[in-house]
């Protein structure tokens, strides 16, 4: 009975060092999504500061070509390339939104995870626990009876330690007789 209790124990520790190892896995995975994170905001603001340095550029250089016959082609080519890079902005921007977006789903998913890894673990320590007491019960339990059965045995001597005494006194008393 005790081995048994014993193996439960064992198999409880090791369910809570294969808890504290899959937390700890899905802390280091929330840290490398949050990195991401990170990096990906910082190409975005990366890309917006491009746009507006490309946009600073595009008025220097309409300021510079202010001459009326070149005007109409400059602003023409320059109505192109701003299109051409709001076009390419605006692309990269939804590829690093769809990018974050994914990366809050999996976050989020993560978190979920590691709060029922948490209430796993609670439940495990309290099971724990419950194992513990019930090993301390069963341990006083098995004192009790060993007690028990020492106290029977030595009755049990004293029993026969008095009818061997017994039966030595009515030997003597018959040998006494017969002399």
């Amino acid at each position: 009975m005790e081995h048994k209790h014993a193996e439960k124990v064992i198999i409880m520790n090791k369910l809570m060092v294969e808890v504290a190892e899959n937390i700890d896995s899905r802390q280091r995975s929330m840290l490398e999504m949050d990195k991401k994170y990170k990096e990906s905001l910082n190409m975005i603001m990366k890309l917006m500061g491009e746009g507006d340095t490309l946009h600073g550029d595009v008025m220097k250089l309409k300021v510079m070509n202010s001459s009326p016959s070149h005007d109409m082609e400059q602003i023409s080519k320059e109505l192109k390339e701003n299109k051409a890079i709001i076009n390419l902005q605006q692309k990269k921007f939804t590829e690093v939104f769809i990018v974050l977006q994914h990366e809050m789903e999996i976050t989020s998913l993560h978190i979920a995870a590691v709060k029922q890894q948490n209430d796993y673990e609670s439940v495990l320590l309290k099971l724990t626990d419950d194992l513990k007491e019930k090993n301390e019960t069963l341990n006083a339990k098995i004192i009790d009876l060993e007690t028990e059965i020492q106290r029977i045995r030595k009755r049990e001597l004293e029993k026969e330690q008095n009818e061997q005494l017994n039966a030595n006194i009515i030997q003597l008393l018959e040998h006494d007789k017969v002399n």
